[in-house]
């Protein structure tokens, strides 16, 4: 994974928070996406 980028779309919350955060740690680089930018930590 370490050579792979991986786009998200909405990464906020539910499905694809935890794709996010799976994909993190296995080392994938992420370009994440939401409508609710205020979601974001």
């Amino acid at each position: 994974m370490h050579k792979k980028v991986i786009i998200i779309t909405g990464a906020a919350v539910g499905l694809g928070l935890a794709a996010a955060q799976e994909f993190a740690t296995r080392g994938a680089k992420q370009v994440l996406v939401d409508y609710n930018k205020g979601a974001f930590r």
